[in-house]
């Protein structure tokens, strides 16, 4: 469903605070995101993804994938996807689309072999009229990058731009042999 409007939100009410979890399962890999409220929505956002384990069957490509949500209706917005997309699009060309509240929309890395300019979708840049959720990751890719390992999905909500910080706390996992971060200035020259 890459580059198409599908009408798939999920819009979540209740009468008194909650704390809300996306889990996407499937077997042997799993990934889960803290759902933001719709009052900490904002206009622009720099997606985070990752390098993916490029295969050539379309119907098991590993693409990197970023998602957007409109939470109200009429809202328009701007994309720049960092890299060439599945659905024709080229990299750092800003291309527009409208969407109604609850809809989405999918963008997802070209994914061929031995073809410039396709991969990770990070540094893509959304900006919209009305406040959007935007979700970004990957379908299926490994952390670090091993080609020919298993593969984990990997997905977060994308904190909007006027969130971001200057100062952040790390704290690594004890059973991990290794923690990995990535970081991005949302201006040149940081």
């Amino acid at each position: 469903s890459s580059e198409t409007i599908q009408d798939k939100g999920i819009h979540l009410v209740s009468e008194k605070p909650v704390n809300v979890y996306a889990l996407n399962w499937d077997q042997n890999s799993a990934d889960v995101a803290v759902i933001y409220p719709v009052s900490s929505l904002g206009h622009k956002y720099f997606t985070m993804c990752y390098t993916p384990n490029v295969d050539n069957d379309p119907e098991h490509g590993r693409n990197s994938e970023f998602l957007i949500v409109a939470s109200e209706d009429n809202t328009s917005i701007d994309i720049t996807p960092s890299v060439a997309t599945d659905g024709g699009r080229a990299a750092d060309v800003q291309f527009s689309i409208t969407l109604n509240k609850g809809e989405v929309y999918q963008v997802q890395s070209l994914n061929q072999r031995n073809l410039a300019g396709q991969g990770d979708l990070s540094g893509s840049f959304i900006k919209s009229d009305k406040p959007v959720a935007v979700y970004s990751g990957n379908f299926s890719t490994t952390v670090p990058y091993l080609d020919g390992a298993s593969y984990d999905h990997l997905f977060e909500q994308i904190p909007p731009l006027q969130t971001w910080g200057r100062e952040y706390y790390a704290v690594p996992l004890l059973t991990r042999q290794a923690d990995r971060n990535r970081v991005m200035a949302s201006e040149k020259s940081t």
